[in-house]
């Protein structure tokens, strides 16, 4: 069915008159009379009683009272389309996939939420190399890199530009140490009282290893880390008596941290003590897609979960 034509069968139900009608619709009085004839042909239902003056068949009625209806769930589709049009692309979002923290669920809450509310937006999901965010958005491969906790200073000194993500799970910083270890005896830690203690990390977290030495690089705390090559439960043994390790409490194999023999989780209080996730991306990207995931970021910032970095004591 012709939508012009109907649309402006309404405006002429409503003078029943073809010069009036022909006047709002600002088109000719033949060209009116042409197009309501079409719609009957179409029906194969008179819509008008012709004489001396014009009246509604029960069929022209019934489509005065129907089609309004009709007219808006068209504009409706025509809207979705363009939105669509408009909101849609491809974003490609680069991420570790490796070891679970509250940081990927931070993530995944944010990103559910975006595929809802941009069902137009294909999201592509990468891993990344875990040593350079720089080197994974230059090449292409990306429009942003998940990054966990503080964003590496080398990618900073490169351009690379960081947004800080919602912070939607309460993730905390935690050192695992042996029961041994002086900082255990107190159950929890502020910040200051880390000072050149030894901290192991596995060769497969090196972004971690990086990320921590950032982090502590802010808080003004001497770090000397080895690497340790295997990683799982050889890993977990691998920690000696005066090295801790810093996670943070959504880690997925945290259940194994805490009940791991003469082992113990300390908390860790005060500023930046909660997880942190940062989005990673270059300020030459015009990609669409990826600057409309970035104002839905700064969107979250309205929302009663969102913990903005500096906020945060």
């Amino acid at each position: 069915m012709n939508i012009r034509y109907l649309r402006e069968f309404l405006v002429f139900q409503q003078h029943l008159n073809f010069t009036a009608a022909a006047k709002e619709l600002f088109i000719s009085q033949p060209a009116l009379s042409n197009h309501i004839a079409s719609l009957e042909n179409e029906l194969g239902v008179p819509l008008l009683k012709r004489g001396s003056t014009f009246t509604l068949t029960s069929a022209g009625r019934a489509l005065a009272v129907d089609a309004p209806q009709l007219l808006m769930l068209h504009d409706a589709i025509i809207e979705k389309c363009r939105d669509a049009d408009a909101n849609g692309g491809t974003l490609t979002i680069a991420r570790n996939h490796g070891t679970r923290s509250s940081n990927e669920d931070n993530f995944d809450i944010l990103l559910s939420g975006f595929i809802k509310e941009k069902p137009g937006i294909y999201i592509r999901d990468v891993i990344w190399d875990e040593s350079s965010a720089y080197r994974t958005l230059s090449s292409g491969e990306a429009d942003c890199v998940a990054v966990n906790y503080f964003p590496p200073a080398e990618d900073v000194a490169k351009g690379v530009k960081f947004v800080a993500a919602p912070n939607f799970v309460n993730g905390r910083f935690r050192l695992w140490c042996d029961k041994s270890h002086p900082l255990a005896k107190k159950g929890s830690v502020t910040w200051d009282e880390i000072d050149a203690v030894k901290m192991a990390f596995s060769i497969e977290q090196r972004i971690v290893s990086t990320n921590a030495r950032d982090l502590c690089a802010k808080l003004g705390i001497k770090l000397e880390s080895r690497t340790v090559p295997d990683f799982g439960w050889g890993y977990l043994r691998a920690l000696k008596k005066d090295e801790i390790m810093l996670l943070d409490n959504g880690f997925e194999g945290y259940r194994s941290f805490e009940t791991f023999p003469n082992r113990v989780l300390v908390s860790v209080e005060g500023r930046f003590s909660e997880s942190l996730l940062h989005i990673a991306y270059l300020e030459e990207n015009e990609n669409r897609a990826f600057r409309i995931f970035l104002d839905y970021i700064e969107q979250q910032r309205e929302t009663p979960y969102y913990t903005h970095p500096e906020e945060i004591c």
